[in-house]
């Protein structure tokens, strides 16, 4: 029977021999762009590893094309959110503060609270906390050198992956995929289908499967295994069963076994420091820790805010748009122009907090 289907059984120690000695380290964008979401000290563990096991490494045109798409939107971001705590830092002391002014003669005849003593803790709290988040900021990416493609991590990137990214697709190989992208995707052949309802942009539905066909290329090329690292966590990537990653669909292990003749393995960037020193690279524990807290992190915060779903929001839209449900004509018009932006907004981010599946012990 594992000989018919040994694609839901886990690696032989065959495969793993062979993956930890001569595996493609194939980087997804997501992967790259966790690079400016580790801490500093994490970071440069992962980049260090990257860079020892850069004869190994190479990444599809298209994962490369996404990572310099989405990288500034992903340091802005993280811009935005040191900002909005600044703000609510100073809002909430403001607030307190204002409130603690308003009963200071109450307070100068109370006999439980000290004004003098009351504004000192306020003061101090204040700067407890104020210190923290601009440590934050100072170990963010500075937005100016992101726009500029002179910080740190993208120069390092940008000197590791040189003369190790995939040829561009032309037109006639990307209307092929186009054509078996609406086939595989009708199937719910893995990967890509759950992305079947990104059509603000042609091109964007087909991402995952253009980086996979791209891989499966360079792969028989080379006559050898790969493993993927990538953020991914949907169910066209990953087999979830029982509330735990096993690790790839087993239909990619399959695909890729008969187009390349070799064994295939997902991992997440926390995935595949935790196996780095089967690969010639051990990484700190202190650095595997910090990168498996923030898989954590993403996959409840994942659980916790599921997005939703196009045909719910086109029903919504339509809804809204029916005169006995707003019969006000202008006030229809600009809630449903309103939500359109939003809708169009929605549909064009590019989100990548996702995680890949559980590494495999590779010992050999």
């Amino acid at each position: 029977m594992r000989d018919e289907f040994w694609e839901y059984y886990p690696l032989t120690d065959e495969d793993i021999e062979t993956i930890n000695s001569d595996a493609l380290v194939v980087l997804d964008a997501n992967a790259l762009l966790h690079s400016y979401r580790l801490s500093p000290s994490t970071a440069e563990a992962w980049l260090e590893m990257l860079e020892a096991l850069a004869e190994r490494v190479w990444i599809p045109h298209q994962a490369a094309l996404e990572y310099q798409r989405n990288r500034i939107d992903v340091i802005s971001g993280q811009s935005k959110l040191v900002t909005a705590i600044e703000r609510a830092l100073d809002s909430s002391f403001g607030d307190l503060r204002s409130a603690v002014g308003k009963r200071q003669s109450d307070i100068n005849r109370s006999r439980v609270l000290d004004l003098a003593e009351l504004n000192e803790a306020i003061e101090e709290s204040h700067a407890r906390v104020a210190t923290v988040v601009a440590a934050g900021r100072d170990r963010q990416t500075d937005l100016t050198e992101a726009a500029s493609a002179s910080d740190q991590i993208h120069k390092r990137l940008t000197a590791l992956l040189a003369e190790r990214v995939g040829e561009p697709p032309d037109r006639e190989w990307m209307d092929q995929i186009h054509t078996e992208g609406k086939q595989r995707f009708a199937a719910k052949q893995p990967p890509g289908f759950a992305d079947a309802k990104k059509d603000s942009n042609p091109e964007d539905p087909y991402g995952d499967l253009i980086l996979w066909k791209q891989l499966l290329s360079e792969a028989k090329n080379a006559e050898r295994p790969a493993v993927l690292i990538t953020e991914e966590r949907k169910d066209d990537w990953i087999r979830n069963e029982a509330g735990r990653n096993l690790g790839p669909q087993p239909a990619l292990r399959r695909e890729f076994h008969t187009h390349a003749g070799q064994p295939f393995w997902l991992y997440s960037v926390a995935g595949f420091m935790r196996v780095s020193s089967h690969f010639g690279h051990p990484t700190s524990n202190e650095a595997i820790v910090d990168a498996e807290r923030l898989e954590a992190e993403a996959a409840t915060e994942a659980a916790a805010s599921p997005e939703p779903r196009l045909e719910d929001i086109v029903a919504a839209l339509d809804r809204l748009s029916d005169p006995d449900q707003i019969p006000d004509d202008e006030l229809r018009s600009a809630v449903g122009e309103i939500l359109g932006e939003w809708v169009t907004s929605l549909l064009r981010s590019k989100r990548t907090t996702r995680s890949g599946p559980a590494a495999p012990e590779l010992d050999s």
